[in-house]
């Protein structure tokens, strides 16, 4: 599929609608922290990525299920030529496995850690290939990772990457850039108190973020839209319309 090309799917967690760029079917949820494979039989097909951000807006926006099955029925063709069959039974793994976790395979995933997203944003497939090869289980290190996320460890610049937080991170990058709810909060009252419309830019100067959470940013403005507080102007600006 073309590398512009994007799939809108459900979180199979917590339902939320999301877009991924067909290489990146492997990604975290940024609203329940939990980690995924888009399943491109299930997604719809949309080739810009402004048309598939819109349509996911749209659907977080009512009860649209009925039209975005249609339109996943609509793409299933498309999506079958142009997507690369994924068997489910590599990623199927039993449960028991992650109770039988000796110490050694902790060590061992800090240290890939600190190997591959260390020092630069990890790819989540390619990571997993990583983990695959060391012997690890990617049911039980995808469950570490959701945790490091959550408590602030990891970083993820985008839904598919992830980037290990070290002493350089800044704190305002612990305590908000992965708390997505507090996250939105703050962007609001920003957005709100302004007195023109505002940049995506001045937004991460006022919040003191560095680019690399750019893209939990993007889902949190894409999170207030939806709900009907902010809205984007034509020239890509930020206005409040919540009262």
């Amino acid at each position: 599929m073309a590398p512009n090309g994007y799939l809108i799917s459900r979180c199979p967690h917590c339902s939320s609608y999301v877009h991924t760029p067909t290489q990146h079917l492997l990604r975290l949820c940024l609203h329940c922290h939990r980690i995924f494979r888009v399943e491109p039989l299930r997604a719809q097909y949309i080739r810009d990525k402004s048309d598939a951000i819109a349509r996911v807006r749209y659907y977080r926006t009512g009860k649209h299920h009925e039209e975005f099955v249609t339109a996943v029925e609509q793409s299933r063709i498309q999506v079958a030529e142009l997507v690369p069959c994924v068997t489910r039974e590599q990623e199927e793994i039993q449960e028991n496995e992650v109770d039988s976790v000796h110490p050694s395979q902790q060590r061992l995933l800090n240290r890939l850690l600190r190997i591959h997203a260390g020092f630069a944003a990890a790819n989540l497939q390619l990571f997993k290939k990583e983990c695959e090869k060391a012997g690890l289980s990617w049911l039980w290190v995808s469950r570490q990772i959701e945790a490091l996320v959550r408590a602030g460890r990891l970083v993820c610049p985008k839904p598919w990457k992830i980037h290990l937080v070290t002493a350089t991170t800044t704190q305002t990058e612990l305590t908000i850039a992965h708390n997505s709810t507090a996250l939105a909060k703050r962007l609001g009252e920003i957005i709100r108190n302004a007195k023109t419309p505002v940049t995506l830019a001045s937004l991460m100067v006022e919040l003191g973020l560095e680019k690399a959470v750019t893209g939990q940013v993007e889902e949190a403005l894409e999170r207030l839209m939806a709900q009907g507080f902010i809205f984007r102007t034509t020239n890509g600006r930020y206005r409040w319309i919540g009262d």
